[in-house]
């Protein structure tokens, strides 16, 4: 089992700052990461570990995503792990539903910019979708160790975020068409000593 608090940080002048050139009126200067927990378990035959693991992230009580009206996550993921004495071959795959909801335009209330009255659910729908687009929800990694000798091994391991497309209203209501996916790759170098 598994827990990590809600970490506040303070901005200062940042946020209202970069929202000031375009007319938006935001005042909070508070982001935190949210608060999480989860649970996890595995099951070990021979050279063959499954392991099925579910965790909560609580966007909704985080300090500035509670403001982009961003929705808890339910996190589900299972590996599996083929381990010999030198080496060791990892799969996993991962399932969270996007945080990001498409708020509906009137929804909420109408603000000045200069290019005429715009509508703050809208804003959010631009501001979650261009600024901070996590509306993948599906990962699939593979990776391995390696052990060179008994005090040094390599690790190698890629993450693919499969493609996600998502469309809203932004707020001068026309739409806006996200399409996201990451990958990565790592390599690491252990020494025990």
């Amino acid at each position: 089992a598994t827990y990590k608090s809600q970490i506040d940080m303070d901005y200062k002048e940042q946020l209202t700052g970069a929202m000031d050139g375009f007319g938006i009126p935001y005042t909070n200067q508070e982001l935190s990461t949210p608060e999480e927990y989860g649970v996890g378990v595995s099951y070990k035959m021979n050279e063959h570990t499954i392991a099925l693991d579910y965790k909560k992230i609580n966007w909704s009580k985080a300090k500035g995503y509670e403001d982009f009206k961003w929705e808890d996550q339910d996190v589900y993921a299972i590996g599996y792990e083929y381990a010999t004495s030198g080496w060791a071959a990892r799969l996993g795959y991962n399932y969270a539903k996007s945080p990001i909801s498409n708020l509906p335009l009137g929804s909420m209330s109408t603000f000045t910019t200069p290019l005429g009255d715009a509508d703050f659910a809208g804003l959010l729908n631009a501001f979650n979708h261009l600024g901070f687009p996590a509306t993948v929800e599906s990962h699939v990694t593979v990776g391995g160790t390696y052990n060179i000798s008994k005090k040094t091994s390599v690790d190698l391991a890629a993450a693919y975020a499969l493609e996600a497309e998502d469309t809203a209203k932004h707020f001068l209501g026309q739409d806006i068409t996200t399409t996201h996916s990451q990958k990565s790759v790592s390599v690491q170098l252990n020494y025990n000593f």
